[in-house]
Protein backbone atom coordinates (compact mmCIF):
# COMPACT_ATOMS: atom_id res chain seq x y z
CA UNK A 1 0.00 0.00 0.00
CA UNK A 2 1.45 3.96 -0.93
CA UNK A 3 2.52 4.87 2.69
CA UNK A 4 2.83 1.73 4.08
CA UNK A 5 6.34 0.67 5.96
CA UNK A 6 8.03 -0.97 2.98
CA UNK A 7 8.99 -4.25 4.95
CA UNK A 8 10.98 -5.95 1.93
CA UNK A 9 13.59 -2.87 2.19
CA UNK A 10 13.74 -3.80 6.09
CA UNK A 11 14.65 -6.98 5.15
CA UNK A 12 16.99 -6.49 2.97
CA UNK A 13 18.58 -4.16 5.13
CA UNK A 14 18.05 -6.08 8.56
CA UNK A 15 18.97 -9.75 6.41
CA UNK A 16 15.55 -11.19 8.17
CA UNK A 17 13.67 -12.90 5.88
CA UNK A 18 10.98 -14.48 7.72
CA UNK A 19 10.65 -17.23 10.47
CA UNK A 20 8.91 -20.49 10.10
CA UNK A 21 6.80 -22.68 12.93
CA UNK A 22 7.50 -26.22 12.64
CA UNK A 23 5.31 -28.21 15.09
CA UNK A 24 8.12 -30.67 15.63
CA UNK A 25 11.15 -30.79 15.45
CA UNK A 26 11.25 -34.54 14.19
CA UNK A 27 8.89 -33.43 11.78
CA UNK A 28 10.87 -30.47 9.80
CA UNK A 29 12.52 -31.76 7.10
CA UNK A 30 15.58 -30.03 5.02
CA UNK A 31 15.23 -29.02 1.36
CA UNK A 32 18.37 -29.10 -0.88
CA UNK A 33 18.57 -27.85 -3.95
CA UNK A 34 19.79 -30.18 -6.65
CA UNK A 35 21.09 -27.29 -8.55
CA UNK A 36 24.66 -26.58 -9.50
CA UNK A 37 23.66 -22.84 -9.67
CA UNK A 38 22.01 -22.91 -6.03
CA UNK A 39 24.85 -24.48 -4.90
CA UNK A 40 27.48 -22.11 -6.54
CA UNK A 41 25.43 -19.24 -5.46
CA UNK A 42 25.47 -20.76 -1.49
CA UNK A 43 28.82 -20.91 -1.49
CA UNK A 44 29.57 -17.27 -2.88
CA UNK A 45 27.49 -16.20 -0.43
CA UNK A 46 28.76 -18.65 2.74
CA UNK A 47 32.15 -16.68 1.24
CA UNK A 48 31.46 -13.07 1.43
CA UNK A 49 29.86 -13.73 5.30
CA UNK A 50 33.33 -15.05 6.10
CA UNK A 51 35.13 -12.41 4.45
CA UNK A 52 32.97 -9.51 5.97
CA UNK A 53 33.33 -11.20 9.44
CA UNK A 54 36.64 -11.64 9.16
CA UNK A 55 37.29 -7.96 8.00
CA UNK A 56 35.11 -6.37 10.83
CA UNK A 57 37.00 -8.95 13.09
CA UNK A 58 40.35 -7.86 12.15
CA UNK A 59 39.64 -4.11 11.53
CA UNK A 60 36.93 -3.49 14.54
CA UNK A 61 37.85 -6.34 17.13
CA UNK A 62 35.09 -7.60 19.78
CA UNK A 63 33.15 -4.48 20.71
CA UNK A 64 32.19 -6.12 24.11
CA UNK A 65 33.58 -3.91 26.57
CA UNK A 66 34.56 -1.14 24.83
CA UNK A 67 32.63 2.15 25.77
CA UNK A 68 33.02 5.78 24.99
CA UNK A 69 35.49 7.56 22.43
CA UNK A 70 36.72 4.34 21.50
CA UNK A 71 33.72 2.75 20.85
CA UNK A 72 32.68 5.63 18.54
CA UNK A 73 36.42 5.48 17.31
CA UNK A 74 35.64 1.87 15.76
CA UNK A 75 32.23 2.89 14.52
CA UNK A 76 33.31 5.66 12.56
CA UNK A 77 36.36 3.17 11.16
CA UNK A 78 34.18 0.56 10.73
CA UNK A 79 31.77 3.31 8.67
CA UNK A 80 34.50 4.62 6.79
CA UNK A 81 36.10 1.12 6.06
CA UNK A 82 33.21 -1.20 5.47
CA UNK A 83 30.07 0.83 5.44
CA UNK A 84 28.57 -0.15 8.62
CA UNK A 85 26.05 1.89 10.53
CA UNK A 86 26.58 1.58 14.24
CA UNK A 87 24.13 2.90 17.03
CA UNK A 88 27.91 4.49 18.46
CA UNK A 89 28.17 6.67 15.01
CA UNK A 90 24.55 8.80 15.94
CA UNK A 91 26.37 11.58 17.70
CA UNK A 92 28.95 11.60 15.02
CA UNK A 93 26.73 11.70 12.64
CA UNK A 94 24.98 14.62 13.41
CA UNK A 95 28.30 15.84 14.01
CA UNK A 96 29.38 15.19 10.16
CA UNK A 97 25.94 16.20 9.12
CA UNK A 98 26.49 19.52 10.43
CA UNK A 99 29.39 20.70 8.91
CA UNK A 100 28.19 18.90 5.28
CA UNK A 101 30.63 16.67 5.76
CA UNK A 102 27.77 13.04 5.98
CA UNK A 103 29.04 11.99 2.86
CA UNK A 104 32.39 10.90 3.43
CA UNK A 105 30.49 8.11 5.87
CA UNK A 106 29.40 6.49 2.66
CA UNK A 107 31.36 4.33 0.62
CA UNK A 108 31.72 5.47 -2.60
CA UNK A 109 33.56 5.45 -5.39
CA UNK A 110 36.39 8.41 -4.10
CA UNK A 111 37.06 5.15 -1.03
CA UNK A 112 37.73 2.69 -3.68
CA UNK A 113 40.26 5.10 -5.57
CA UNK A 114 42.37 6.16 -2.55
CA UNK A 115 42.45 2.43 -1.68
CA UNK A 116 43.54 1.69 -4.95
CA UNK A 117 46.27 4.49 -5.04
CA UNK A 118 47.57 3.85 -1.86
CA UNK A 119 48.10 0.34 -2.72
CA UNK A 120 49.95 1.29 -5.81
CA UNK A 121 52.43 3.66 -4.27
CA UNK A 122 52.53 0.58 -2.14
CA UNK A 123 53.45 -1.66 -4.67
CA UNK A 124 55.35 0.56 -7.10
CA UNK A 125 57.71 1.16 -3.81
CA UNK A 126 58.72 -2.06 -4.02
CA UNK A 127 60.13 -1.78 -7.40
CA UNK A 128 58.88 -2.77 -11.10
CA UNK A 129 56.46 -5.82 -10.76
CA UNK A 130 55.36 -5.93 -14.33
CA UNK A 131 52.25 -7.47 -15.28
CA UNK A 132 51.67 -8.46 -10.87
CA UNK A 133 50.56 -4.95 -10.31
CA UNK A 134 47.63 -4.76 -11.84
CA UNK A 135 46.87 -8.24 -10.96
CA UNK A 136 47.39 -7.34 -7.02
CA UNK A 137 45.05 -4.31 -7.37
CA UNK A 138 42.35 -5.83 -9.33
CA UNK A 139 42.42 -8.90 -6.51
CA UNK A 140 42.29 -6.17 -3.75
CA UNK A 141 39.43 -3.88 -5.41
CA UNK A 142 37.34 -7.12 -5.63
CA UNK A 143 37.64 -8.95 -2.55
CA UNK A 144 37.02 -4.89 -1.09
CA UNK A 145 34.25 -4.99 -3.12
CA UNK A 146 32.90 -8.49 -2.03
CA UNK A 147 33.41 -7.49 1.36
CA UNK A 148 31.36 -4.46 0.88
CA UNK A 149 27.59 -4.35 0.99
CA UNK A 150 26.23 -4.00 -2.57
CA UNK A 151 25.69 -0.22 -4.01
CA UNK A 152 25.60 0.41 -7.50
CA UNK A 153 27.78 3.08 -7.54
CA UNK A 154 30.76 1.86 -5.84
CA UNK A 155 30.74 -1.45 -8.18
CA UNK A 156 30.51 0.16 -11.15
CA UNK A 157 33.75 2.57 -9.84
CA UNK A 158 35.47 -0.49 -8.62
CA UNK A 159 35.07 -2.05 -11.89
CA UNK A 160 35.90 0.77 -13.76
CA UNK A 161 38.95 1.15 -11.98
CA UNK A 162 39.98 -2.85 -12.60
CA UNK A 163 39.11 -2.39 -16.46
CA UNK A 164 41.25 0.51 -16.68
CA UNK A 165 44.48 -0.37 -14.82
CA UNK A 166 47.43 -0.13 -17.45
CA UNK A 167 48.69 -3.93 -18.16
CA UNK A 168 52.43 -3.67 -19.00
CA UNK A 169 54.48 -6.42 -20.07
Amino acid sequence: NPGEFDRRLWSRQTGFVGSVRVGRLREAVLLRSNSTVADVESTWLRSRAWLADRARELLLGDPSGVDGPAREGRALLGALILGEEDPALRETRGAFNRLGLAHVLSISGFHIAVMTAVGLLLLRAAGDLGWVEPVLISALVLVYLAILPFNAPVWRSGTSITMDLPIST
